[in-house]
């Protein structure tokens, strides 16, 4: 229908052409809502019913446009009266009939799962056709968006069919999960979850699809629980969120519970009580050191003989030259002529000298002994390097005393 200007009508100030122009710009606004799947008796009465054209709107698709329909032949009730109701398809907006039961005071029939009733049908026994005087319409505000009456209670998980199109799904119980049907290709499919106790049910996508929060925030999996509520709907690609409540204020947890909840103030700050107090100050024991604060410099003197510390690298090489199993203040076992061997010795090599603490070749040198008031000498088996250690200049044909350095 092509779009027109509403004017508000006014007979007493606007002219006759103003005025009729006016109405009928209005009735164009008008129409597309008030007419919207409108029931009726068809022209020429007879067993069946019309709804007028209307539309399935949708969330980022364009509604679904519906032609003028004709219901299926109704057949009259036998003995008593009977209330028959009109519906459309809450995806399709293809009409259909649920007939009820007959009864002196009949009720209403229960709407199918994602249907969306239009008209209820006052019939009486042996009528031959269905007038408008017998038919009341059901319609609401915006009724082609909204969820039906249906409610279906969840208490274990679930996988959620499309056929179940605009059905409330009541959700219960520890662990329960609802899995969606793919968005792809199931434009219009929506769906209302209400969380009825205090345990979280999850509300989950299947593989490769997520939920679209209006926000521009996604996610696979989304929580509710006790008096929370989310409207979701298809829009043939991805499932897109249409309304929340009790989200707000019911997302929020007595404690932290690491989901996606949101958090008041006084639970942060509850969880801020938690947390241990920030470090002040940093010490250290000796011989580790601290500048102190809480950003220290930490550092640690090297070792020496009056303070604790570190092994430098000098240390560290003297202390490999130290024989395995050796124990201070106990002489170790060189050997015969090994390096560290003290002996009395005898310099045979002419015009030689050696001050105390130099050195010499033990190839110099013949070992001395003192046998029966005797001082005799010979020559030694292992050369090396000797140093004299005695306290004076040890000259050729004179004894000291020397030590193998090498």
């Amino acid at each position: 229908m092509t779009a027109a200007t509403f004017l508000q009508t006014n007979f007493n100030t606007q002219d006759p052409t103003t005025y009729r122009g006016a109405i009928d710009g209005n009735f164009a606004v008008a129409a597309p809502i008030v007419d919207n799947f409108a029931p009726h008796a068809v022209a020429t009465p007879n067993m069946t019913v019309q709804l007028d054209a209307g539309a399935i709107p949708g969330v980022g698709v364009i509604p679904t446009q519906v032609g003028l329909q004709t219901s299926v032949t109704l057949v009259a009730p036998a003995a008593n009266q009977r209330k028959d109701i009109v519906y459309i398809d809450a995806v399709t907006g293809v009409i259909g009939v649920v007939t009820g039961t007959e009864a002196v005071s009949p009720v209403d029939p229960a709407i199918p799962s994602g249907k969306i009733p239009v008209a209820r049908l006052a019939m009486v026994v042996a009528m031959t056709t269905v007038t408008n005087s017998i038919i009341t319409d059901l319609r609401a505000p915006a009724m082609a968006v909204s969820s039906t009456g249906t409610v279906t209670a969840i208490n274990a998980s679930a996988t959620i069919t499309v056929g179940q199109s605009g059905t409330t799904f009541k959700l219960s119980g520890v662990s329960v999960t609802a899995t969606l049907p793919t968005p792809v290709g199931n434009s219009g499919v929506r769906y209302r979850f209400f969380g009825s106790d205090a345990s979280t049910q999850t509300i989950s996508t299947p593989a490769a699809t997520m939920i679209n929060f209006p926000d521009g925030s996604t996610a696979a999996t989304w929580g509710i629980s006790n008096n929370q509520q989310i409207d979701i709907q298809s829009d043939g690609a991805v499932w897109r969120v249409l309304g929340m409540a009790g989200l707000q204020l019911g997302q929020t947890p007595a404690t932290s519970d690491n989901t996606t909840k949101l958090a008041t103030t006084a639970m942060v700050q509850a969880v801020k009580a938690t947390l241990p107090t920030p470090i002040a100050s940093v010490g250290a024991t000796a011989p580790v050191q601290s500048s102190g604060g809480a950003t220290p410099n930490i550092s640690m003197p090297a070792a020496s003989a009056s303070v604790d510390g570190y092994m430098t690298a000098v240390a560290k090489a003297k202390l490999d030259g130290i024989a395995a199993g050796a124990t201070a203040g106990v002489p170790q076992d060189v050997g015969v002529y090994g390096v560290g061997t003290i002996l009395l010795m005898f310099i045979y090599t002419a015009a030689t000298s050696v001050a105390p603490g130099g050195t010499i070749l033990g190839s110099s040198l013949y070992g001395s002994s003192f046998v029966g008031g005797v001082v005799g000498f010979g020559a030694i088996t292992a050369p090396g390097t000797w140093r004299n250690i005695s306290n004076n200049i040890i000259s050729s044909n004179d004894h000291g005393f020397f030590q193998r350095i090498a």
